[in-house]
């Protein structure tokens, strides 16, 4: 039996990476499905450590087999390609490599290069993963998804019925600050969710403790914390005083006992998702109040088959460019590299 293999940086390995490698293995079932990362050397372009990225194929492909190389001393571009090559080959053993998996633009050039050593290629037509590259997920924000739990008002609520709901929140700590240890270059990590993540936060003892852990961890790793929440929109005493927190760890409030542990916040942004039921006064009224209370205000593309909204796109077009930096308009599909309450990390939001 021979190797099915993958190899590439990885920075990092993503859904579309996982499709590609599972559509040759259901083509190539005979062969042992073989990932060699390359380790590298750490820069902008290679952030992620070999460590994580191994982490995230075992999450994708359970039952690949991992090994590593590192081409971090052949510098140079397309002329040292061969150069990097012969390196996995001697890694690997030619011989045992009976075809290899590669992405829609590994170069010509390099294709030849395992066909003349009488390897078979495979290769799609098109970019798995919606099209995102490791440039454009490099480039992301990352968030984590909780879900303390919600009222569920929302007509078209998408969270309700869905799998994850069963799940409360993150609780594998050492894979979720592995997670932020290797994204700690992106300086921030948002804090959403399906269910609230400042959901009943007063009388939760289980969402105080696992904020503080949290907390704890961001600030090891020089992360500074968004939250972005639907709670208590009225109650303009909770937002002054938490917008001030955000600022200092000082005693400032009745409301200070839970919510002290927050002072790690850089800002807190309310969410309100543009559905059927909003109209040009709510918004108006939500942009008055976290205007006054210097509140960041995202108005989010419904995430469902209404989500071609035209209203949410004539409400942008007239909004959108008013108080740049404190209110924001989210299109669907616009988001970022999510630590998911199962555990997991996506890059694509599916529901």
């Amino acid at each position: 039996m021979g190797y099915l293999l993958y190899t590439g940086r990885f920075q990092p390995f993503h859904e579309g990476h996982a499709q590609l490698m599972k559509s040759a293995i259901i083509k190539y079932p005979n062969l042992k499905p073989l990932v060699s990362i390359d380790i590298r050397n750490k820069d902008k372009s290679n952030p992620y450590s070999f460590e994580y990225r191994q982490m995230m194929v075992k999450q994708f492909l359970s039952e690949v087999e991992i090994i590593s190389h590192d081409t971090s001393k052949i510098i140079g571009g397309l002329e040292k390609m061969y150069d990097r090559l012969n390196i996995i080959c001697s890694k690997v053993g030619i011989s045992n490599i009976k075809t290899l998996v590669v992405g829609p633009d590994y170069p010509k050039e390099a294709r030849r290069f395992w066909l003349d050593k009488g390897c078979k290629v495979f290769a799609p037509s098109k970019r798995f993963n919606s099209g995102l590259s490791g440039t454009e997920l490099r480039q992301r924000g990352i968030s984590i998804i909780t879900n303390f739990g919600c009222k569920y008002k929302c007509k078209f609520c998408i969270w309700k019925n869905h799998p994850l709901n069963k799940t409360i929140a993150p609780t594998d700590w050492n894979k979720l600050e592995l997670f932020l240890k290797e994204n700690a270059y992106k300086q921030k990590v948002s804090i959403s969710g399906g269910g609230d993540p400042l959901y009943n936060i007063e009388n939760s003892s289980k969402t105080v403790n696992w904020w503080k852990k949290l907390i704890s961890i961001t600030k090891k790793n020089d992360l500074k914390v968004a939250v972005h929440t639907r709670e208590k929109i009225y109650n303009t005493e909770f937002w002054t005083n938490l917008h001030r927190c955000s600022l200092s760890s000082d005693n400032l409030s009745k409301e200070q006992e839970y919510i002290e542990y927050l002072s790690n916040i850089v800002n807190v942004r309310l969410v309100r998702v543009i559905d059927h039921s909003i109209t040009e006064k709510i918004v108006q009224n939500y942009i008055e109040f976290c205007i006054k209370h210097n509140i960041q205000l995202t108005f989010k593309q419904l995430v469902a088959k209404q989500n071609q909204d035209k209203k949410y796109f004539r409400l942008k077009k007239q909004y959108g460019h008013e108080n740049l930096g404190l209110i924001k308009f989210l299109d669907s599909g616009d988001y970022n590299l999510y630590y998911m309450p199962d555990n997991t990390i996506r890059s694509v939001y599916k529901w």
